[in-house]
């Protein structure tokens, strides 16, 4: 089933006014809010829902919901995972157009971090770092989650993965929302030269945990999606003394200023040095037949994983995967299985290859079938940490 790009985006350009202007009574009449920049309804100060209906886009038969583990084969199944992956990105393009690129960027102390537990489970946000203490459990594990370009911090790049620690483990789960600066529609221009600027900044905040709070580095770890992927780089390199966290993983690194239209401005990517244990998940390589991808094709991590090869996904097959809508449907698969890892840690099982490129860089071209037969580790929130190399797996 072919589904039209141009129809698609007609309808959405349509649409977009209405739902961004969607009346906050239909939800909840006393206690909700809208938030004119964000295209969701905060309640009371939680929310851990994107509260825009696919109705209001493509009729009552696709609704956006979440936490969806079971996927069948159901066409509307497909089509809402698409529609819910690059619904903020169509947003925010479209209002760049009609607002000329209207952005009012915020300052460093915009940003904020909200941090989520068992006993807090609607979260309280960082507003006074002496007061942290009360939410903060050094016993406990940490997890710091990081959207990309143009998301926030209670969209799904997060707030799925938040809610499912929250569902499986008693974790410290951290929220960090950079909007107030990756909003910004001129990525290559503003976005990418305030990156290290951002990443210092979200390491100050991981100093006051070890040096304030008594918290183990080796114990935290730092997740983050596209752009987001660079912003957790930039602040595991940042702590001092020699200070190393535990983990990062890298959800589909962005490629767009790193792997190319690079500028001075993007700084390093992320990589292998960043923390003890680096592991990369690429959903979105550059995809022909014009090479171009939201994701890097970067070999970076101490451990790289490319599912069904890197690029073009089984679950946005529904549209050509070099389209718009495929591409970046495809980077939005790396959070997606992230999150299923999560929930079952052996649900991704991956070989490692061989015979890797010496230019460091994964192609569609390469071939996985034939280079990974090796040793099987699973992907995901269970990847042990001194898993080194490339690995390949199918996940359908």
């Amino acid at each position: 089933m072919k589904f039209s790009n141009g129809l698609a985006l007609f309808i959405i350009y349509l649409q977009v006014d209405r739902a961004i202007e969607i009346d906050a009574r239909v939800i909840n009449e006393e206690t909700a809010s809208y938030d004119e920049d964000s295209v969701f309804i905060q309640q009371d100060n939680s929310s851990h829902e994107l509260i825009v209906s696919w109705s209001s886009l493509v009729g009552p038969g696709i609704s956006s919901y979440y936490g969806l583990h079971n996927y069948d084969e159901s066409i509307l199944h497909i089509l809402k995972e698409l529609l819910d992956m690059f619904w903020n990105f169509v947003v925010t393009a479209i209002r760049c157009v009609k607002d000329g690129i209207d952005f009012k960027p915020g300052r460093l102390s915009d940003t904020f971090f909200t941090i989520y537990n068992r006993n807090t489970p609607d979260g309280w946000k960082v507003t006074n770092l002496t007061e942290l203490s009360k939410y903060f459990d050094k016993s406990k594990k940490t997890k710091v989650i990081t959207h990309g370009w143009t998301s926030k911090g209670l969209l799904a790049d997060c707030a799925e993965i938040r809610d499912a620690y929250l569902e499986t483990h008693d974790y410290n789960v951290i929220v960090y929302d950079w909007y107030a600066i990756g909003g910004d529609c001129d990525y290559i221009g503003k976005v990418l030269p305030r990156m290290e600027e951002v990443g210092a900044y979200y390491a100050k905040f991981l100093e006051y945990l070890v040096e304030n709070l008594g918290a183990d580095p080796k114990d935290i770890h730092l997740i983050g999606h596209s752009l987001g992927a660079h912003v957790i780089g930039f602040a595991g390199r940042r702590l001092k003394n020699g200070k190393k966290l535990g983990r990062i993983t890298g959800l589909d690194p962005a490629g767009p200023g790193f792997d190319y239209f690079r500028t001075q401005s993007s700084g390093e990517f992320l990589n292998a040095n960043d923390a003890e244990f680096v592991d990369a998940i690429h959903t979105g390589l550059q995809y022909p037949p014009h090479w171009f991808g939201f994701g890097s094709n970067r070999i970076a991590a101490h451990a790289d994983f490319y599912p069904n090869g890197g690029a073009c996904q089984p679950e946005c097959v529904i549209d050509n995967c070099a389209s718009i809508f495929g591409l970046i449907c495809n980077h939005g698969v790396s959070y997606k299985l992230f999150v299923r890892s999560i929930r079952d840690e052996n649900q991704y099982i991956a070989r490692k290859c061989s015979d890797l490129p010496t230019d460091g860089y994964i192609e569609t071209t390469f071939d996985f079938e034939g280079n990974c037969e090796g040793d099987q580790v699973p992907m995901g929130e269970s990847t042990p940490s001194d898993t080194r190399g490339v690995y390949y797996l199918e996940t359908y």
